[in-house]
């Protein structure tokens, strides 16, 4: 019975009666004590309830119950905004990174490759040529083929 109280009973509210259990397949089955056999791997029920009131705490050495002594510390409200702005800006340096290795695969080339043919582009822009990735088979395809999703994926 221990584990219906703890999903029915709410916290500080002891004395209320649980709700009814119910039937349906969310809920543990009750186990039959089988002769000559432990329970393993089954849910124990037991008639005995231990519910120990939200305002108290028992302790684990010498079993005795005590009040809830006051929590003292507190976090200043200047803490919270740091984490808040430095979670801000993470999430705005992980998506700036995010979006440039998009672009990048969408190009078809890695982030070392991606600066090798800016040099080659400009070399053969100065020739008058014009620099063609072999890779890059248009910005689509590369998506598709680098998360192995369309007609090859």
């Amino acid at each position: 019975m221990h584990y219906f109280y703890v999903c029915t009973v709410r916290p500080g509210f002891v004395d209320e009666p649980p709700a009814e259990p119910g039937h349906n397949m969310l809920w543990a089955k009750m186990s039959r004590p089988r002769k000559g056999k432990a329970l393993m791997g089954r849910v124990k029920w037991s008639s005995i309830v231990n519910v120990t009131p939200a305002e108290t705490t028992q302790c684990s050495k010498c079993g005795q119950t005590k009040p809830e002594t006051e929590w003292e510390y507190r976090v200043p409200a200047l803490a919270y905004i740091i984490i808040y702005l430095l979670a801000a800006v993470l999430c705005l340096a992980v998506g700036i990174m995010l979006s440039y290795h998009v672009w990048s695969i969408s190009c078809g080339e890695t982030t070392v490759e991606g600066q090798d043919h800016e040099v080659y582009t400009k070399k053969a822009k100065s020739r008058g040529e014009t620099f063609v990735n072999s890779y890059n088979l248009g910005r689509i395809r590369n998506l598709q083929l680098f998360l192995n999703i369309g007609e090859a994926g």
